[in-house]
């Protein structure tokens, strides 16, 4: 996990948002409470909306909460969005500073993470070359195995080409077994930068991805036995 700056509780950060997102988180269906809608309202247009670390993680889950709920892939489009916004800045800061004993840990953790990183996209790039061997890299995978809010919190990974993420904002992405792959090593970079809940997600993501490449793999392998 990378180095996440510590402020004080009560902080506040600055939101940027547009005039668009403004209007499309206080008008319906999002509903937030006034305690989060006033500092939105009361901050000028051309100005950067200022909220504490517990106003931005309040507002994230509405905001993701809505995501995942509508039907409408322009409005989920527009709510990643903005999540992605908020969830940058909720990466970058914390309020809790750790005890000076669990400093070692952490950077035991982190070290443990980055080699984790690195197998996860040693394993994808060694898979994509068997895909790639048997002819199947341009084939799409025959069920993508991820459900609609693991897909919105892919669309955070700042990484993905444009191509990726609008297949991640369709009910079913049609996705081929190279860009299943390109997707794993692509999140697990962004792990590194993750918070604990969202690396988690993350993880349980890469985790399916590659059982997806798996099960590809070992479908065309049992028909080549079948049919030698």
């Amino acid at each position: 996990m990378g180095s996440r700056k510590y402020i004080k509780p009560g902080e506040l950060l600055c939101l940027k948002l547009t005039r668009a997102e403004r209007k499309l988180i206080l008008d319906d269906p999002i509903c937030i409470h006034d305690e989060l809608a006033d500092p939105i309202r009361s901050t000028p247009l051309d100005a950067p909306v200022r909220l504490s670390l517990d106003d931005l993680e309040d507002l994230g889950g509405y905001v993701a909460a809505e995501a995942n709920h509508t039907s409408d892939p322009r409005l989920r489009k527009k709510l990643d969005a903005i999540f992605s916004k908020i969830n940058h800045l909720l990466e970058l800061h914390t309020d809790e500073e750790p005890p000076k004993s669990l400093r070692l840990e952490e950077t035991q953790r982190e070290r443990q993470l980055a080699e984790h990183t690195v197998r996860v996209a040693e394993w994808a790039a060694t898979v994509l070359i068997a895909a790639e061997q048997l002819g199947i890299k341009n084939k799409q995978v025959a069920r993508f195995p991820l459900t609609l809010q693991s897909q919105a919190v892919l669309l955070t990974v700042p990484t993905l080409n444009e191509k990726i993420r609008a297949q991640l904002g369709d009910k079913t992405p049609k996705l081929t077994v190279g860009e299943v792959g390109g997707l794993i090593i692509a999140i697990s970079e962004a792990l590194l930068d993750a918070n604990p809940l969202h690396g988690l997600a993350l993880t349980m993501a890469i985790q399916s991805l590659m059982n997806c490449m798996k099960d590809e793999i070992a479908t065309v392998l049992d028909r080549t036995e079948t049919s030698s």
